[in-house]
This record gives C-alpha cells, structure tokens and sequence, in this order.
C-alpha cells in the first residue's frame, strides 16, 4: 500500500485520500474554484492574466498526474478481472463494460504490473513511455535502472527511449554508461530545483495573504465612542507606520518572485 499525504480541501464524501489520484483531482478543484473564484469578484484583466494562466497550467499538471496514476488503478482492475474471467472471455468483457479499446486495457495493466513494487514511478514518465518501458519485449534490467533511478519527471520523448532500449539490447550501452546515467541525474536535479520552487511559490502564497490581512487591519475595526479619535497627526503617523511595513512586505514578495524565475530556469 502506499500512502500520500492528505490535501487539506473538500473530500469525497466516503473516501480517503490515500490514493494519489485523488490527491492531484482535490488539487486540481481546488486550483479551478481559487481561479473561478477570481474571475466572479473581479474581471480578467491585462495584469492577472499571466497569474490566470499559471492557474488553469498547474491545474493541467494535477489532472495529467491524476489520471497517469489512474492508468496504474485500471490497470489493477483489469488485471484482477482478467484472472477472476474464463479463457478467451476477457477481450468480450472489455467490449462490453471498458470504455477504451482493447490495446488501451492491455498498456494500462502491462503499467499495472511493471510497476507494481514501485507504483509512485509512473508520474515521472509520461504515458507513451510508459507504456514502452513496461512491454515484455523492454530490457528488464534497463526498465529496473529507469525506475530505481528516477527520482522526478524523467523528460525523454518516446522514440528516443526506444532507440537507448535497442542500444541496450545490442550491447552498446549498459545501465552504468552516461547515456542513461545522466538522463537520470538531469531530473534527479530538476526534482530538487521544482521542490525549491514548490516551496518559494507557498511562502509568497503565504505571504501575500498575511499582507492582504494587514492592508485590511485599519478598516475592520468598528470605531470606539468610548475612545476619542485619533488626531490628525496620529493618523498620519500610524498610516506612514503601516505604508512602511506594507512597502517592506511587497519588497519580499518581489524578491521571491525573482528567485522563483531563477529556479525556473533551472527547472529546464
């Protein structure tokens, strides 16, 4: 079994969400309601059309995680429902009660099987490699060098994964050679620099909601008739006091946002 960490959003009713899938689907509503949300209480305009963007691409990434992950869980479906069926009776079956044709039922548990001890590893390679990396024609010890050693998004299109599975068949390259090597440790370092940016992109989060609250500390007060009103000069005391701690704030806020840029870069 293998355990994520629980989103702190809406929960199916009945469900725990102890399946990855459901992790990057709660992820991905709760980016759509945060951006519809927006859009109701102000119109999109030239300046949050950028952060709009970002929004619905995150959200993008959520989903595609999400549903890679579902192939590994219809896999595992299938898979047992192939067992519990007679001989010759599962291709009808899959007919019958599978919305996605037969050679898409067989990639998604051919994923199901190769990555059964390992089942975090399908969100690092995109479906098309996937389903390459888990046929029974692919190099065994290869296919356990990709998944022990990917430890984030492994970037490689499918026909170039193909072409390093004949070099290995043919004896040119073994698992240790830097052909495979430092694909590897290229998105061993993209993981790292993307868990940078996931944590400089909450602390801004974090950041500009404390400062949305303090913008709104002057305003939510109800006057006192018991206290006399500030002077005018108290008045403009406290706003040049709460201007500069504001200025200050904003000033973090850009400068997290220059290194987020930076790692992005890196990201690459």
């Amino acid at each position: 079994m293998y355990i994520i960490k629980t989103l702190e959003t809406t929960k199916v009713p009945g469900h725990k969400t102890t399946e990855p899938a459901l992790q990057h689907l709660f992820e991905a509503k709760k980016l759509k309601d945060e951006r519809e949300k927006s859009l109701h209480s102000n119109f999109l305009k030239e300046i949050n059309k950028e952060e709009h963007l970002d929004s619905i691409t995150e959200e993008l990434k959520a989903r595609s995680q999400g549903f890679k992950y579902q192939i590994f869980e219809m896999g595992k479906l299938l898979w047992e429902a192939k067992k519990i069926l007679p001989h010759g009776q599962f291709q009808p079956w899959i007919n019958d009660n599978f919305e996605f044709c037969y050679r898409t039922a067989a990639n998604f548990m051919k994923v199901y099987r190769a990555c059964i001890g390992h089942p975090e590893v399908v969100k690092y390679f995109n479906p098309s490699c996937l389903y390459v990396i888990t046929k029974p024609s692919f190099p065994k010890d290869l296919r356990a060098a990709l998944f022990n050693g990917a430890k984030g998004p492994v970037d490689i299109k499918e026909k170039d994964l193909v072409q390093i599975a004949i070099k290995y068949k043919n004896g040119q390259i073994k698992t240790k050679d830097q052909e495979v090597q430092n694909l590897l440790k290229k998105q061993r370092d993209i993981s790292l620099w993307e868990t940078y940016r996931i944590e400089l992109e909450a602390l801004n989060k974090l950041i500009a909601s404390r400062l949305e609250r303090i913008e709104k500390l002057s305003t939510i007060h109800s006057v006192n008739p018991l206290i006399e009103k500030d002077t005018d000069e108290e008045l403009f005391n406290r706003f040049e006091e709460e201007y500069k701690i504001t200025s200050q704030i904003k000033s973090c806020i850009a400068k997290i946002n220059l290194l987020i840029k930076e790692v992005d870069e890196k990201c690459k």
